[in-house]
């Protein structure tokens, strides 16, 4: 299958845009790919057909360069592969469609709210008797009492897994106030431990049907997964497809659980491309061309050839003489 049509990848210097590229390439259909980054050395340059150095989203100047960008490449398709592009997508979605006809991959806007705001997220989970961490603003906290040390201090609109601190003990709660202070924080009681983390993908497609749901039992690395082993669960399949139906989401939705005990806590709703985009690709669960498919070829479902097996990452060197 040959597409004469190019695709956009956006952030293709970081993790997720890298990820998109590879399980495109990989999938061996012939696209051709426009790699786009703020940094003129991205690493991800030297695996797309073409790229563009582009503004940052906060610079006024990068709507216009990207509609110029889709305009001269005949952009079909753009697959955001930072958040910062998906927000920054949202705002300028109308124009680039109507004046380029390429189209923005977004999720619904119920999905996006509870994705990017984890405040929101909690409010829904306990509205509708998902099990979450019990948590709260920081800004309407008399008293921390009521929580048990360990505790997760964290930003409610973060990313990525910046900002977030483990807080042990009252001492070490009142060291961060600092950093408090500068934002809007909020207070999770820690669940679980490290080697019980998941992260489960759903696919929806153009018509409001939905994939299968896709397990990894995975740990983390400064947000990212780095070590990854497919899982099975008809609890988790069960309540990510209960949540995806209800959120009407559409493209690439990524959950983030903890297991304590036999329960499995929610704890984030990723509704874009995850870090984890390139480990489930070769998995079989390739959101990349599900996404291609779907929107731009119109086929749903997509026939899925799932894999079991695990994953470890590493680093490498791209080096550039000069």
């Amino acid at each position: 299958m040959a597409i004469n049509k190019s695709l956009m990848i956006t952030g293709v210097g970081a993790i997720i845009g890298q990820g998109i590229v590879k399980s495109l390439k990989e999938a061996g259909a012939g696209f051709r790919l426009v790699g786009i980054d703020a940094n003129p050395f991205s690493v991800g340059f030297k695996w797309v057909d073409i790229h563009y150095t582009v503004p940052r989203t906060d610079d006024p100047a990068w709507a216009g360069c990207i509609t110029d960008i889709c305009k001269e490449e005949k952009v079909a398709l753009i697959f955001p592969g930072i958040e910062q592009d998906v927000k920054a997508l949202i705002r300028n979605r109308s124009k680039i469609i109507a004046e380029t006809g390429a189209l923005p991959l977004l999720n619904s806007p119920e999905a996006l709210k509870l994705g990017f705001d984890k405040w929101e997220l909690y409010d829904y989970a306990v509205r509708n008797n998902i099990k979450v961490p019990k948590t709260q603003l920081v800004s309407v906290v008399e008293s921390n009492q009521d929580f048990v040390y360990p505790l997760i201090l964290k930003p409610r609109r973060g990313m990525a897994g910046k900002g977030i601190y483990k807080i042990e003990c009252e001492r070490e709660m009142e060291s961060q106030l600092n950093v408090i202070k500068k934002g809007d924080y909020m207070l999770q009681e820690f669940v679980g431990t490290d080697d019980e983390e998941y992260t489960v993908s759903i696919f929806g497609y153009h018509d409001g049907r939905l994939s299968p749901p896709f397990a990894l039992k995975r740990k983390l690395n400064y947000g990212s997964t780095f070590e990854a082993e497919t899982f099975e669960s008809q609890e988790l399949s069960g309540i990510v497809t209960q949540i995806a139906e209800r959120l009407k989401i559409a493209g690439p939705t990524n959950f983030q659980f903890r297991k304590a005990g036999d329960e499995f806590f929610l704890l984030e709703i990723n509704p874009r491309f995850s870090s984890s985009t390139s480990i489930k690709s070769a998995f079989g669960f390739n959101e990349s061309l599900m996404a291609v498919k779907s929107f731009l070829l119109g086929e749903s479902p997509v026939k899925l050839d799932l894999k079991k097996g695990r994953c470890l990452r590493y680093i490498s060197d791209c080096v550039t003489y000069i």
